[in-house]
């Protein structure tokens, strides 16, 4: 189950860095073509680009502390003196894929749907642009 959950990720990024590929030998073929078709190769390459980088972030990102908050922590001196918001490193709860939660509740992961939608949407944006 692990290796299932390691691997996702990477299928993702590897189906982008392929359609990128094509993409950009697309736009090399097109060089001298019309300025409209160079375009949209560039624009479906990067609504593809970024489709599936949220799609990586949301798999690895999906589990975290409950309840969450953010923490408010002053800049370093010299900085300027607004305060900045640090987000919980979730990346350190992606192991909860597989192995299983607290029983205190004090880790909670998204729901299946979320991911499921995440799933669609990236799907038919990476079809759209390929």
């Amino acid at each position: 189950m692990k290796y299932d959950f390691l691997s996702q990720p990477l299928a993702v990024a590897s189906a982008m860095v392929s359609r990128s590929g094509m993409m950009w030998f697309l736009l090399t073929c097109f060089a001298a073509s019309d300025k409209k078709i160079r375009i949209s190769i560039i624009v479906c390459a990067i609504v593809q680009v970024v489709a599936n980088l949220i799609t990586i972030v949301q798999i690895i990102v999906q589990c975290g502390p409950n309840p969450y908050h953010a923490v408010r922590t002053p800049l370093p001196s010299g900085a300027c003196s607004i305060l900045t918001e640090l987000q919980t490193n979730r990346v350190q709860y992606f192991h909860y894929m597989w192995t299983p939660l607290p029983e205190d509740g004090s880790v909670k992961c998204q729901s299946p749907t979320v991911q499921t939608t995440v799933g669609f949407v990236q799907g038919g944006m990476s079809m759209t642009s390929a």
